[in-house]
């Protein structure tokens, strides 16, 4: 079965040692979704076109939202800087992304949109160790 985002990176903060921690993101390298969250927090050439900080939302956990980042995460080129729309118009699609999705993993796009991972454990040097090739220097 197909863990969703947020379990997998609870598991990875769950390990005690960096190798450790690359070997289990390891597990996950065919996992594009993950791949491309991890991308958004670490990779310099993804900008995001965010206020930075707490977004107010409005939680919403159906049954079944756990994976809702896996169809929802093709959807991260609408907030990036190179798209015209309006900042305004971004910031309503992201809540309405954030609100589509478990609130574990809305509190991860909360976090990596301002490059910044909620796991600080988890490093640039694990992810690109576990993902070859995912992140430009």
């Amino acid at each position: 079965m197909q863990k969703a985002i947020f379990e997998i990176l609870d598991d990875v903060n769950k390990l005690k040692t960096g190798k450790e921690k690359t070997a289990e993101l390891q597990k996950y390298s065919n996992n594009t979704t993950l791949a491309t969250v991890l991308k958004g927090a670490f990779c310099k050439s993804v900008e995001w076109d965010l206020p930075e900080g707490y977004i107010q939302y409005k939680p919403f956990e159906p049954i079944g939202s756990e994976m809702a980042l896996y169809s929802e995460a093709r959807r991260f080129y609408l907030f990036m800087k190179s798209n015209p729309l309006s900042r305004e118009k971004k910031l309503m699609l992201f809540i309405q992304l954030l609100e589509a999705i478990s609130p574990n993993d809305a509190e991860i796009l909360m976090s990596i949109k301002d490059k910044q991972m909620l796991n600080k454990s988890l490093t640039k040097k694990m992810v690109m160790e576990a993902f070859p090739g995912l992140i430009e220097e």
